[in-house]
């Protein structure tokens, strides 16, 4: 498995190494919530991990680290959150891309907004 703190990159890594094509990732929007703070972290954690963008960045480097890789061999990735800030995939609406023939990876832990798609 590839060496990563973001669990979204890592379940990534474990569905393809599983042989999963393709991956459909919802719920990895990577934006602030309307406060323009982060989400994704329980009440429990200090604020200065709820910064703006901080935590978001980080994710996103790790994906786009990551990709190269994870698109090898023609692989086809697609994030189903259309306004994700994560680009580093295709992007779809889920109900075109008909998500119950895909492999999903929903990472509600990393979204911003809580929209639904």
């Amino acid at each position: 498995l590839v060496h990563t703190s973001n669990t979204g990159v890592a379940a990534m890594n474990l569905a393809c190494l599983l042989g999963a094509d393709p991956i459909c990732l919802l719920g990895f929007d990577l934006l602030p919530g309307p406060d323009g703070r982060t989400v994704n972290f329980h009440d429990n954690y200090p604020d200065e991990w709820r910064g703006p963008g901080s935590v978001y960045d980080r994710f996103r480097e790790d994906f786009e680290k990551y990709a190269p890789e994870a698109l090898a061999g023609g692989r086809r990735i697609v994030n189903l959150s259309p306004s994700s800030a994560l680009t580093c995939f295709e992007k779809e609406v889920a109900n075109r891309f008909g998500v119950k023939g895909g492999n999903i990876l929903y990472g509600p832990a990393i979204t911003g907004t809580g929209a639904s798609v």
